[in-house]
């Protein structure tokens, strides 16, 4: 999956993912300078993540059960989040967005803009 791929590459710091699924864009993250944390609301699927992760001996991996509106992490938790074939099964889009915000711009001087660089794939 060439895109996925592409979708990763430039990810840095601390990293969430969305609707992290079974783990298919795991294997595409760079393997040094992150620390990523993949949300999964669904049981299933989460453990099916969990087995993904420590077969591949991910130890830079944290995996979280909540949905992006029930994360409740402080403001600029994230230098980057990944959501990838996840909006069709958002309740409110609107309020997911508004909190990836919260969590991922940091504070910077007014010189200074955070970038947020977005890729829709439609499923």
């Amino acid at each position: 999956m060439e895109w996925r791929s592409e979708l990763v590459k430039h990810v840095h710091g601390n990293v969430l993912e969305i609707g992290a699924g079974t783990g298919a864009n795991i294997l595409f993250y760079p393997k040094n300078g992150i620390e990523l944390t993949l949300s999964e609301p669904d049981k299933h699927m989460r453990t099916q993540l969990e087995e993904k992760v420590k077969d591949q001996g991910l130890d830079h991996v944290t995996i979280s059960s909540h949905t992006i509106e029930e994360n409740h992490r402080p403001d600029a938790t994230f230098d980057c989040v990944v959501s990838t074939l996840v909006c069709c099964s958002v309740p409110n889009l609107a309020s997911a967005f508004s909190e990836i915000k919260r969590e991922s711009m940091r504070k910077t001087t007014p010189l200074v803009r955070p970038t947020i660089r977005g890729i829709a794939i439609k499923n």
